[in-house]
Formats: C-alpha cells, sequence, structure tokens
C-alpha cells in the first residue's frame, strides 16, 4: 500500500516536558504509527552550560533537523539545531519562536520574542549555517510558505527604510527566496492587514483587517491584485487556515477560558459550520494539519482531568466524527 497521510508527534515518556521523548511518524490513512526518533540525554550533554531538554519545537520535513530548545545552567536557556541521524548541534536565535520550514525543507522562518524576524538556510553543513536577517521589518508574524518553496509571506508591521518606518499598520508581505526581496501586498499605511492565509495554488490571498476591534476579511488575487471583501461576519475570532480543496476557512473563537477555543468553518459565502465541539489550547498546541483533499483534519483535544491531556485527534469535516491518533498526551510537530 503507498505512503498516505502523515503527521509527526513527539511523546515524552514520563509525561514530563523535560524528559526524553520518542517522535512518531504517523499514516493516517494507514492507522500505522512508527518511531523516527527517540532523544537522549548524551547527545544533549554536548551543549555547552547544559541542564535539561523540553520537548522538540519543530521537525524537517524530511525528519532529519531537530529544533530543539534546552536550559542551561546559568539560568537562561537557548535553541539548537539537532542533525538528528550524526547528532552534530549548531545554535540558532536564543529566543526563536513562531518556526515555519519552507516545503522542500531548504528554509526555516522565524520570529522571535523580540519580535524580529529571519530565515536559517544551507543546512547541508552546520558549520556554514545561513542566516537571513529579516531586520527591515517590525513585529514580524504569520509565516505561510508557498507551496512551490518559492516564497513566504508575512505580515508586519511597516518597512523600516533609510527615511524611517513606511507606515504604522501591519501590511502583508510575499519574500522571495531566488532574489531576497520583499513586496508588499497590501500597501495600506494606515490599516491593520494580518492573519493571511495562502490559497492551494497560492494565487490568492483572504487575510483580515481591523477597523475598530472587528475583524473584516477579504480576498486578494494577487496576479490581477483584485480585492473583495467577503460576505463574512464582523468577528474577533482568529483566521487559521485555507482547506486545501478551496471550500472553507477554518476559524479558531475563544471560549472565555484562558487560552481554550473552538474551531468553525466559513465559507468564502459567508456560510458557517459548527463542525466539532472539541477544544483546543492555542497556547499550548496551536498546531493543525489538513488532510490534501481538505476532508479532514487533525488539531490536539484539551483534555482536562487529573492530569490534563493534549491529545493528537483527527476530525471528519462532513460528520463530526473524530478519533485520537494516540491515548498518550503527545504534541504535534510542525
Amino acid at each position: 500500500m503507498p505512503k498516505g497521510w502523515e503527521v509527526r508527534y513527539s511523546v515524552s515518556m514520563s509525561g514530563e516536558p523535560h524528559a526524553r521523548y520518542t517522535i512518531y511518524r504517523h499514516d493516517i490513512d494507514r492507522h500505522l504509527s512508527s518511531p523516527i526518533y527517540v532523544s537522549s540525554r548524551q547527545e544533549f550533554e554536548q551543549i555547552p552550560d547544559f541542564s535539561e531538554w523540553f520537548s522538540p519545537q519543530s521537525l524537517s520535513p524530511d525528519n532529519r533537523y531537530l529544533v530543539q530548545s534546552v536550559a542551561l545552567t546559568t539560568g537562561s536557556w537557548a535553541i539548537y539545531l539537532i542533525d538528528t541521524s550524526t547528532n552534530e548541534y549548531v545554535p540558532l536565535d536564543m529566543l526563536m519562536r513562531d518556526i515555519s520550514w519552507s516545503p522542500d525543507g531548504e528554509f526555516l522562518a522565524y520570529n522571535n520574542n523580540d519580535l524580529e524576524a529571519g530565515l536559517f538556510t544551507g543546512f547541508d553543513d552546520l558549520e556554514t549555517l545561513e542566516h537571513i536577517p529579516l531586520d527591515n521589518f517590525n513585529n514580524v508574524s504569520n509565516f505561510l510558505w508557498s507551496n512551490d518553496n518559492r516564497s513566504v509571506m508575512f505580515s508586519a508591521i511597516g518597512e523600516v527604510t533609510t527615511t524611517g518606518t513606511a507606515s504604522n499598520g501591519y501590511d502583508i508581505y510575499v519574500f522571495s527566496i531566488e532574489d531576497r526581496t520583499s513586496n508588499n501586498i497590501t500597501q495600506t499605511p494606515d490599516l491593520n492587514e494580518y492573519l493571511p492565509v495562502w490559497s492551494a495554488d497560492n494565487h490568492q490571498i483572504v487575510y483580515a483587517i481591523d477597523t475598530s476591534g472587528s475583524r473584516q476579511f477579504y480576498l486578494h488575487t494577487l496576479e490581477s491584485g483584485e480585492i473583495i471583501q467577503l460576505p463574512i461576519p464582523h468577528t474577533d475570532d482568529t483566521l487559521k487556515s485555507w482547506s486545501p480543496n478551496g471550500e472553507d476557512l477554518l476559524f479558531f473563537t475563544k471560549l472565555g477560558v484562558y487560552f481554550d477555543f473552538g474551531m468553525y468553518l466559513m465559507s468564502l459565502d459567508g456560510q458557517r459550520s459548527n463542525f466539532t465541539s472539541i477544544v483546543i489550547n492555542v497556547a499550548l498546541a496551536p498546531h493543525t494539519f489538513w488532510s490534501p483533499d481538505g476532508q479532514r483534519i487533525v488539531v490536539h483535544e484539551m483534555r482536562y482531568g487529573g492530569v490534563d491531556e493534549l491529545i493528537p485527534t483527527v476530525i471528519d469535516i462532513d460528520t463530526g466524527d473524530s478519533y485520537s491518533l494516540t491515548q498518550q498526551s503527545a504534541d504535534l510537530l510542525p
């Protein structure tokens, strides 16, 4: 049987974040889970001032390069890129977060707690790893890669130029990998455009414009520049992704308890579908993964009890039926 739709997740061996963990590849179509990496303290003890490690943050598409945060004896922490085949490692940005690999694994985009951003590439030789700073932007967020690996989209507050900051609000940019230049897609200095999502063919984007605390949503065709306001009710809910079949937008909606959110789908003509009652926690586990046909989605289901658990769960979009990939608390890996 050919390889099916896969996701990766890590499971702590003792349920503690700093304990030894195993990363699994799960073929959802074949209901088959197999280990692809087992951490060991020995490989991390090579790191200067190492104290303990935490759950992995991200794994490259080919499962070779692991982004790992570690605590140091100095009381601070650091982030390293580890080659899982050789245990070679190299330090990355100390405050790195919002990590996004290009589909071919050749580039790694990130921002950090100081809201700076950049890309890493050249993983074949970690000693000469190349860093491409996006240092002419403020507050970069919402990285999304094109399917052809040629560009990455993000939102940022103003492009910094020799004469100062170009705008006071968020705009949406596309950074070209080939010529390493950015293109301002929205160019509206006094508006906030953010939460962009890309269509499967990368010809269109949908994004939010914030007006007086309420979000309106727009469809932007990149080649023609045509912009259409979608008939979606104004909301402060978060636009998360666009289904691969182009039919639905996935939204997160706050439930009023800490970082607990529900989910719903919205068609481009404004029809809402409350397809599931599953609760997710966007602070602990924000990642979601669509099936290639757009008929299923994998999320972290938040289960409260004697021990709170995050369970990778598959949801059928049409029926709302769901099942767990594992009965252990686990972290889905982007």
